[in-house]
């Protein structure tokens, strides 16, 4: 006679799974709203001091504008703290929908000496919140997890 599981065994094998899957789906959704906030915070900061360094390299003035959702650095001449058409640099950072800023800042400069206009601002989802910062060491980005 051949041995084999019962119908009531293999749904019981089923349902047990079931309850440990189902418990396990909440903890991957937390890990990756937060690896969402965490991947455009490093994004954020990232385009600011990329926006530093070509300020620096270039000899102008760079502008980061935060226009609806998008991040866009602007290059500005040398004589002139105006973007003029068609100096903007590349597509441009989109965040993801679920995340925001807090408050959105009004344009920041960066300089050719180096200087970056201070500006503080969260960088905000419902997984958490991370302050971005150029008030405390001139010249420099900081990020921090609150």
């Amino acid at each position: 006679m051949k041995s084999a599981f019962t119908l009531v065994e293999v749904l019981l094998i089923i349902v047990i799974l079931s309850v440990i899957a189902g418990s396990a789906v909440p903890s991957f959704r937390r890990s990756y709203g937060r690896r969402v906030l965490s991947q455009a915070v490093d994004d954020v900061a990232y385009l600011m001091r990329y926006a530093r360094a070509r300020a620096v390299s270039e000899g102008v003035s760079v502008r980061l504008r935060f226009e609806d959702r998008v991040l866009r650095l602007i290059m500005v001449s040398r004589n002139d703290e105006t973007p003029r058409e068609g100096q903007a640099v590349g597509r441009g950072l989109r965040l993801p929908e679920v995340v925001g800023l807090d408050p959105v800042p009004e344009d920041v400069v960066f300089h050719p000496d180096g200087r970056i206009d201070e500006v503080v601002f969260a960088v905000t989802s419902s997984d958490g919140k991370y302050v971005l910062s150029t008030r405390e060491i001139p010249g420099h980005v900081l990020v921090r997890e609150e």
